[in-house]
């Protein structure tokens, strides 16, 4: 706290209900003892070493110790489940560096044959897989349509989010200059930072977008889908990766570090994982558990798995019968904006989740981030809103219409209003002085996210029709690419990097702007370094060992092909390459 020697400590001290203030009535101190001391005995030298104060300024303070955060440095034990994940990675590696071995012999004798057995053992391979990931793109599909710009757009809502966590664990976290934090919430600018979970929401709508698009083409060419196909290659695609990092954190993870709040928070996402585990692997965590959730930010796979086994219902109906299936995604579609609207309206909710500092340290207590956040019937709408712009991008490729470069740039310029109007009107609920009406939130709670994927949908589109201008040229630039490629890995791996830097900490951070584009830097680079490696041993294999089961007259990995049909997870994988 700033010192004003003329000021009134319990001024400063005192809990006034006002939310974008950090409570100074509670302190957290951490203490290093010898290990023969025990929670009791910790406990009542701490009261013995304060009751000289309270004597003193006639102060009442309530102390207390949580038994379980006491943590004795001592050897590591491992459990059968610690073995058995060690044991599984263990093979894993193994497999990857015989067949990258063999893979990179046979390439330097110039005897690669495609047998089968030669075409599993490539899948496996990195040096296989390196290619694959960093060859790039080709030039316009006259299927598909170039949708490179997806990648950059992926690569860069995957660093701001990154940013966005970031915020969440050391604004969270112990800070020498809370005053200073709690400036942010008076400036309209902010909401960047404060608004910045609406960046979420372009995954969702880059998701419904390339599930509409890519199923029409398909159906144009085959006349069918097969759904159950589809929903298993879908789940195999996802799945081994994301139980992997379930498994890392329920084992070796919380072996691989210490500090005061290490138990806290590492030791308690192990015990998430350990008891949920199979929420996260049926996509239902965001519903059952989810206040013991696994891995934070894994409500947002089961919301989008949710949305992709209804898509066929309403993607099928759009090709089928079009004017029935244009009524049928418009009825959606609206519903999905006015679910929110109406549980924010009847819960008497916030209209966004307020990203006060109490918020960021423990975002599941909060009852909008339970009912409003993380269900799938209230974060819907970009994502069917994406399959509006697919069909519109379907209908402007199949019908051969000609945009105008002006009347594209009119479009722009309004929905560049409607995106900053999402971002920036969250400010009206951060004023203290200004109450808000239930109605106001509710409105805006159920309209801001769909005027945010309407403006990026756009984008998507004017990209694709070369009408982007400088934002195509930027999102589909070369190095995007891998980039965009590793975002899946990438998605699944951050958090666990920011909570290791956040759970070993020793003493507060003193945090500026400067400090959290460092951190938020050097979290973007090792991040993508571990989704390298997630992506090397598990996402490239199984992804390969798909293109030969699935789609056997594919040619093998390794060659400069299209990848086979499927909608996954924020990625192109259909007719145009990847």
């Amino acid at each position: 706290m700033e010192f004003d020697a003329n000021g009134s400590a319990w001024e400063k001290i005192k809990y006034t209900g006002d939310l974008r203030k950090q409570r100074r009535d509670a302190i957290y101190w951490g203490v290093c003892v010898p290990s023969v001391c025990g929670a009791k005995s910790v406990l009542e030298g701490i009261k013995n070493a304060i009751k000289p104060l309270q004597d003193s300024f006639g102060v009442n303070a309530n102390v207390e110790l949580v038994e379980k955060n006491c943590k004795i440095l001592q050897s590591e034990t491992f459990d059968t489940l610690d073995i058995s994940y060690s044991l599984i990675l263990f093979i894993i590696i193994i497999i990857v560096l015989i067949c990258t071995a063999v893979d990179t012999y046979t390439a330097y004798l110039d005897k690669i044959t495609e047998s089968f057995g030669i075409r599993i053992l490539r899948s496996f391979s990195v040096r296989t897989n390196w290619l694959i990931l960093c060859q790039g793109p080709a030039a316009r599909d006259n299927d598909a349509g170039d949708l490179r710009s997806i990648h950059g757009l992926r690569f860069l809502s995957m660093w701001l989010i990154i940013m966005g966590h970031r915020c969440m664990f050391s604004l969270g976290g112990p800070l020498f200059n809370p005053e200073r934090i709690e400036e942010i919430y008076t400036s309209a600018l902010n909401m960047i930072l404060l608004n910045g979970t609406i960046i979420v929401d372009t995954f969702f709508l880059i998701s419904g977008f390339l599930s509409c698009y890519l199923m029409l083409l398909e159906l144009d060419k085959k006349r069918k889908v097969n759904v159950s196909l589809l929903y298993a290659y879908r789940y195999i695609r996802l799945t081994p990766v994301y139980a992997m990092v379930v498994g890392f954190y329920a084992t070796i993870y919380p072996k691989l570090g210490d500090g005061p709040m290490w138990d806290q928070k590492v030791g308690l996402e192990r015990d998430r994982c350990r008891d949920n585990w199979w929420a996260n692997l049926l996509y239902i965590n965001n519903y059952v558990n989810a206040e013991n959730m696994c891995m934070f930010q894994s409500w947002f796979l089961a919301c989008d798995m949710h949305y992709f086994l209804l898509s066929p219902l309403i993607i099928y109906p759009l090709w089928r019968w079009p004017r029935p299936g244009k009524v049928l995604l418009f009825f959606i579609t609206s519903l999905s904006i006015f679910v929110p609207f109406a549980v924010t309206l009847l819960g008497g909710l916030d209209a966004v989740l307020l990203l006060f500092m109490s918020t960021l340290a423990d975002p599941v207590s909060n009852e909008t981030f339970r009912s409003i956040y993380i269900p799938s019937h209230t974060r819907a709408a970009p994502y069917f809103i994406g399959i509006v712009w697919g069909y519109v991008l379907y209908k402007i490729r199949s019908e051969g219409i000609k945009i105008n470069k002006k009347f594209a740039a009119v479009i722009f310029i309004f929905l560049h209003f409607v995106a900053f109007g999402s971002i920036f009107g969250a400010w009206a609920f951060y004023i203290p002085d200004i109450p808000r009406s239930a109605l106001e939130k509710a409105l805006y709670g159920g309209f801001h996210r769909a005027g945010w994927a309407i403006s990026i949908g756009w984008l998507i589109v004017a990209c694709a029709l070369s009408l982007a201008g400088p934002y195509r040229a930027l999102l589909s630039w070369k190095p995007m690419v891998p980039l965009g490629r590793l975002t899946y890995c990438a998605f699944l791996a951050h958090s666990g990097v920011q909570m290791y830097q956040s759970a070993s900490m020793r003493v507060p951070e003193y945090m500026t702007y400067f400090k959290m584009l460092w951190m938020t830097l050097g979290d973007v680079s090792f991040t993508f370094g571990v989704a390298l490696v997630l992506y090397m041993l598990f996402e490239a294999p199984v992804t390969a060992l798909q293109r030969i089961f699935f789609k056997k007259d594919r040619k093998p990995a390794g060659d400069n092909q299209q990848l086979p049909v499927t909608m996954v997870q924020n990625e192109i994988r259909e007719t145009c390459r990847a």
